[in-house]
C-alpha cells in the first residue's frame, strides 16, 4: 500500500502508540525474515493498520516482546512476534508492492524497472505462500489500467478498482470472519488510499503525462495550488464522503483488542491526512510517527 492510513499522534494514547509501532515493527521483522532485508522497505503505516485491523477481527492471540531491530541498533523495540497471521499479511504486502512498482514501470519509470527485478523472487514466493492473493491484486490493477487507458472520467468507477481489490484481499485474509461492516471499511479505506495517492502525485502525473483521476474528472491542470484552489469544495466532499463511509462501517463493527487505536486512525488520522493533502504545495514527505 502507500502510507496514508495512520494515527493522529497528538490524539493517540501512549499504549495505542506502542501497539501501532509494535504491529509496524512486527511486520517489518517478519517481512525481512521471509523475503530478505530489502523487502522491509515495502512496509509502511498502511501495512501496520491492516495488521491491527485483521488481527482484531480474527481475535488473533498476538504476542508482543522487546527484540533487537536493525533500525534501532542500540535499543530493544516492542514488536508483535512473527506468527502465521503476520506471515500472510507480509505476503499480501509484498504482492501489493510488486504490482504498485509494476504500475510505475508501465508509466515509464526506469527506477521502478530495476526495483521490479529485485522484487520478483519475493513476489513469486509470496503468491505461493498466500494462494488467491495474486489473482485479487492482479485483477484490480488490470481493471485500473484499462480505466486509465480509456481516460475514464467517472471518479467512482476508477476508485472502485483499488477499493474492490482491498475489500477482496480482506475477505481472503479473514475467511469466515469477514462480514459486511469490515468489508465496507476495507472498501472505503481502499478508496481513500487511491484518491490520496492521486492527489499527492498530481504534479508528477501532470508533468509526465500520466493518467490522474482528478485531472481526468475535473479538467485542465496548471499547478497543484491552482487546481486545489479551484476545486477545493469538490475535493473536500470526495474525501469527506469516503471518510464518513469508513466511519459508518467502523461504528457497525465489534472489536476485541485494538478499538481505541483503530478509532484514532479512522476518526482522526484519515481527516488529518486529508487536510495535509489539501493544504500541501507539493508531494507529502514520507510520514513518520
Amino acid at each position: 500500500m502507500y502510507g496514508y492510513v495512520l494515527p493522529l499522534k497528538s490524539k493517540i494514547r501512549q499504549q495505542d502508540y506502542i501497539l501501532f509501532r509494535a504491529f509496524y515493527c512486527g511486520m517489518c521483522k517478519t517481512t525481512g525474515a521471509l523475503f530478505g532485508q530489502w523487502a522491509r522497505y515495502t512496509v509502511n503505516y498502511d501495512t501496520a493498520f491492516m495488521a491491527a485491523l485483521v488481527s482484531d477481527c480474527l481475535d488473533f492471540p498476538e504476542e508482543i516482546d522487546k527484540r533487537a531491530c536493525i533500525g534501532h541498533p542500540f535499543s530493544r523495540t516492542p514488536m508483535v512476534l512473527r506468527n502465521e497471521l503476520l506471515e500472510k499479511l507480509s505476503c499480501a504486502n509484498v504482492i501489493l508492492a510488486y504490482y504498485k512498482v509494476l504500475d510505475d514501470v508501465t508509466d515509464g519509470s526506469r527506477k521502478a524497472s530495476v526495483a521490479l527485478k529485485i522484487m520478483k523472487k519475493a513476489y513469486d514466493k509470496a503468491k505461493t505462500m498466500l494462494p488467491g492473493a495474486d489473482e485479487i491484486v492482479r485483477d484490480g490493477y488490470d481493471r485500473l489500467r484499462r480505466m486509465e487507458q480509456n481516460n475514464e472520467k467517472t471518479l467512482d468507477r476508477v476508485c472502485d478498482c483499488f477499493a474492490t481489490l482491498l475489500k477482496n484481499l480482506f475477505a481472503l485474509l479473514l475467511g469466515d470472519k469477514a462480514n459486511e461492516p469490515v468489508l465496507s471499511l476495507a472498501y472505503n479505506i481502499g478508496k481513500f488510499v487511491y484518491i490520496a495517492d492521486a492527489l499527492d502525485d498530481i504534479d508528477e502525473d501532470a508533468a509526465d503525462g500520466n493518467y490522474n483521476v482528478f485531472i481526468a474528472a475535473m479538467g485542465e491542470y496548471e499547478s497543484r495550488a491552482a487546481f486545489v484552489g479551484k476545486h477545493r469544495a469538490q475535493l473536500e466532499f470526495i474525501f469527506a464522503s469516503t471518510v464518513n463511509k469508513a466511519i459508518a462501517a467502523f461504528n457497525d463493527m465489534s472489536f476485541t483488542q485494538s478499538y481505541s487505536l483503530l478509532e484514532n486512525i479512522i476518526y482522526y488520522g484519515l481527516r488529518d491526512e486529508t487536510e495535509k493533502l489539501l493544504s500541501a504545495e507539493k508531494k507529502l514527505p514520507r510520514p513518520k510517527i
